[in-house]
């Protein structure tokens, strides 16, 4: 971003990014949030204000390791964990709602994120096997030709089967630039025959991350026409438009790219209460997620 101000703090429609990832976060469950500092630790932890947990990855290691560092601050008894990342402002909290459901429904050890795009460089790549389930995440530096030629890319958002991660995150290799590497999970539980299934963004733009000043602006005018969409004035009212269309809207300012390693992480999980009846009972009540990384718990009505 060329600033000295840490990128989750820059503002976008009078809101710090990281601002608009908890509010996300807070419309998918009802517990604490955990939040991940690195770069600025000081800065972030005093934006929060309390609004979350905070503990610090030290040194900084690797995505798999600060999901480690997260997981002292998380419940034992933590049934899902949610991991996204704090620089994606225009992530929904219906697709964090519906990684989670997938997840309680189907039972998989990881259901992650995806988008196709026009352009996937420097983005992992989702590789499928014959039957389309998902086989790995091959980083693009590492990638081969027909491999790199992929549109399916990996956007950084994921929820785990806590009892599956707790068990297997020490497992993760040390990676040849010294880091332990989230993505690593995958090949992990495909191995070991563990379903890994995939959620695909159906508006690319709002699961990736924010990198530079130019997708700031393009973020800042998605956003803008997107509350321009929902309240018309001249009606007098609010106007709800049809999925389809708010899609065609949001196209309009694609091309947003993130890196393979964004600075802090959201990290999320739901703890069922003694009033819990089921996994999706669960979730209609509102479940939990995110790598700046988060905890929270589930609650009754």
């Amino acid at each position: 971003m060329r600033s000295r101000l840490p990128k989750v703090l820059h503002p976008l429609a009078g809101r710090t990014l990281i601002d608009h990832v908890l509010t996300a976060l807070a419309g998918v469950a009802a517990s604490p949030i955990v939040v991940v500092t690195g770069h600025g630790a000081d800065e972030v932890e005093a934006a929060l204000a309390g609004r979350a947990t905070t503990v610090r990855q030290e040194p900084q290691l690797g995505t798999a390791d600060a999901v480690r560092v997260a997981l002292a601050s998380v419940p034992a008894n933590a049934t899902q964990l949610l991991v996204t990342m704090a620089d994606v402002p225009l992530l929904p909290a219906e697709l964090l709602t519906t990684l989670v459901a997938d997840q309680a429904e189907s039972g998989a050890a990881i259901v992650l994120l995806s988008a196709r795009l026009a352009d996937p460089t420097g983005y992992g790549r989702i590789v499928r096997g014959p039957d389309g389930a998902c086989r790995a995440i091959v980083e693009d530096a590492e990638a081969d030709p027909a491999t790199r030629a992929l549109d399916e890319v990996n956007a950084g958002t994921y929820c785990f089967d806590a009892a599956w991660l707790r068990a297997n995150l020490g497992r993760v290799p040390l990676s040849p630039s010294g880091e332990h590497y989230l993505t690593d999970l995958v090949g992990l539980a495909v191995a070991d025959g563990q379903l890994v299934r995939v959620v695909e963004a159906p508006q690319p733009e709002t699961a990736l991350g924010i990198n530079d000043r130019v997708q700031l602006a393009q973020a800042e005018a998605a956003m803008r026409e997107r509350d321009a969409i929902y309240a018309n004035p001249e009606a007098g009212e609010a106007q709800f438009l049809r999925a389809a269309e708010l899609e065609a809207k949001y196209a309009e300012y694609g091309g947003y790219t993130s890196e393979a390693r964004a600075g802090e992480l959201l990290l999320g999980l739901g703890v069922p209460t003694a009033q819990h009846e089921g996994p999706m009972s669960a979730v209609t009540r509102r479940s939990s997620m995110s790598m700046v990384m988060s905890c929270r718990t589930w609650l009754s009505p």
